[in-house]
């Protein structure tokens, strides 16, 4: 068994935005597609977390954005797993295109818990045998400020039955999709992300009511949801 995931694909009409480009919670939509049908393939998939009343939930991620893919792009996903600390598994994911180059290289970091109890488990079980690859190349993680900077907004949004997945809470893509949002979309037409950093600290609830606190600071967005998350993108002018 392959202990790396590989993956080719080609961005679809509905993970693109008006400018063609790939949306934040599509790119990170493909990482944890990917993250799904690894821990299948590798034996600790749904099945195995419906045995034992667990469920992956992610703790943060981050990106770094060379070229974000388009519409229509062929482009090659690398995904692998490192070894736990802390009770945090790290995923690292690689995107390139049919030349080899470097799209993007992100990282996440996801927990077990217990499904009752909504508590982390801060060893790996002895019933769950994860196995580890070498790595193909040397791991992405960066450290990343997540601090305000400029003045700051509020916006105030509530959340909706299609914004939850199948854990009952609110799909953590969805957060993306808020952030991204701030600026309005006649600054995404001259601006592309160039990196993203977001922290999920707790769950949201559809039918709830969730203020976004945020500032612009240059080319940096920062976004607070309230206990629940807080992000950071930072974007580069289109050429």
């Amino acid at each position: 068994m392959d202990l790396i995931y590989r993956q080719t694909m080609a961005p679809r009409v509905r993970d693109c935005d008006m400018y063609k480009r790939l949306k934040p919670s599509a790119l990170f939509g493909l990482f944890q597609d990917a993250n799904q049908l690894h821990t299948e393939a590798l034996g600790f998939g749904n099945v195995f977390l419906e045995q034992h009343n667990l469920l992956w939930v992610i703790g943060r991620s981050v990106c770094q954005i060379e070229h974000m893919p388009v519409f229509g792009q062929t482009i090659h996903l690398t995904a692998w797993n490192e070894k736990p600390k802390m009770g945090l598994y790290s995923w690292q994911y690689r995107l390139t295109d049919e030349r080899d180059n470097e799209l993007v290289r992100a990282n996440s970091l996801w927990v077990l818990v217990d499904k009752s109890t909504r508590t982390m488990l801060m060893q790996t079980p002895d019933y769950c045998s994860i196995t580890y690859p070498q790595p193909p190349e040397e791991p992405y993680n960066p450290r990343i400020r997540m601090h305000y900077a400029g003045e700051r907004s509020v916006k105030t949004l509530q959340t909706t039955y299609t914004d939850t997945d199948q854990n009952g809470h609110i799909s953590n893509l969805r957060y993306l999709d808020w952030v991204s949002d701030l600026p309005g979309s006649a600054f995404h037409r001259s601006h592309e992300l160039a990196s993203l950093a977001i922290d999920y600290r707790s769950e949201i609830m559809a039918d709830e009511s969730i203020q976004l606190e945020w500032a612009m600071n240059q080319n940096k967005l920062y976004c607070s949801g309230e206990q629940h998350f807080i992000a950071v993108m930072e974007f580069k002018d289109v050429n």
